[in-house]
């Protein structure tokens, strides 16, 4: 979104003299730090000056060990002890920011996530029912929409969707490779018509050419979530390689979601897989299993999908309570 009246600028280095001369400048009344980003000499200086402060979105970590040293969890809560309001996401993280703050009376206060709230209310903002594809390309097909994929990806899942095509004719998948480059593209095309027998592939540029090819490869950016809008499944990459890309936009179309999570960068995941729509891929023969369990079996993937709204049940209005309660203050 964009706020014209909002002036977006950086924090400088947290040295005493930068962070004295940012707040004369800025003047703030208050200041709201996210998730973990917090800086002594700011939170020192905003107390001094009576600048209310704000952590909202946190999540205790309790695979941090760094809390059983001394040294280090003193320097954490004397942190924290500088902070008006916490806004934790769930039950837990009350619970266990109270046990090492030590503070019963503390402003600990548990919202939710406000990222559930933006991201939802983003993706329904932008979206739009221009047509991104001829409706006599997907009609009558179970679209699988691969998002944001990487070679790794594509080595685990390419030969299941192969595999499943001997069964299931009506199956389109859409492969939207992380940075389209042209190498990028071009490998993936040459991969494929080497290697797999079932899987024929156009391009999204040349669809006006399409000859009911079983795989398109989606070489413009900006359509992922348009995609996930009429998919029957869905595969979010990059927990193979640097980290989950965006999980929770398949999850606002209702729709079962795989993903891996070799490589741990959030925890939405355990989120998805908690509430029952995300499903954890490990290698190639398991994801054959359930690609075809769901193709062949739509009461088990609505089910799946329904599952999908416990992700977004109570994220509505999270950011308002979270202004309401420190205007209030």
């Amino acid at each position: 979104m964009n706020y014209p009246e909002v002036i977006k600028t950086y924090i400088p280095l947290d040295s005493v003299s930068n962070i004295k001369k940012f707040l004369d400048l800025t003047e703030p009344g208050i200041i709201i730090f996210m998730r973990y980003d917090l800086w002594y000499n700011l939170l020192y200086e905003a107390k001094k000056r009576n600048i209310r402060t704000v952590l909202a979105n946190t999540r205790y970590d309790e695979h941090d060990r760094t809390w059983s040293i001394p040294v280090i969890s003193s320097f954490r809560k004397t942190l924290y002890g500088m902070i008006d309001f916490i806004f934790v996401i769930d039950e837990q993280d009350e619970i266990n920011y109270r046990n090492k703050l030590g503070k019963e009376n503390a402003e600990i206060l548990r919202t939710g996530d406000s990222k559930f709230e933006r991201v939802y209310q983003s993706v329904k903002k932008d979206f739009t029912d221009e047509e991104f594809f001829p409706r006599e390309t997907i009609k009558d097909k179970k679209i699988f929409v691969i998002g944001s994929s990487w070679k790794v990806d594509e080595d685990v899942l390419l030969p299941a969707v192969d595999k499943a095509l001997l069964f299931n004719k009506d199956l389109l998948t859409l492969l939207v490779p992380h940075e389209p480059k042209e190498t990028k593209l071009s490998a993936i095309e040459k991969e494929i018509s080497s290697k797999y027998d079932n899987l024929r592939a156009i391009r999204y540029s040349d669809i006006g050419n399409y000859k009911n090819e079983n795989l398109i490869i989606v070489d413009r950016i900006g359509l992922l979530s348009k995609l996930y809008s009429v998919a029957y499944l869905s595969y979010v990459g990059g927990g193979f390689k640097t980290g989950l890309h965006n999980i929770l936009e398949p999850a606002i179309f209702n729709m079962p979601i795989l993903f891996s999570n070799v490589v741990k960068n959030s925890d939405e995941d355990e989120i998805l897989l908690k509430c029952g729509c995300g499903i954890l891929i490990k290698d190639t023969r398991q994801f054959y299993r359930y690609l075809r369990t769901f193709l062949d079996n739509k009461i088990f993937r609505d089910e799946t999908a329904e599952k999908c709204k416990l992700v977004f049940k109570d994220s509505v209005g999270i950011a308002e309570k979270i202004v309401n309660r420190i205007t209030k203050a």
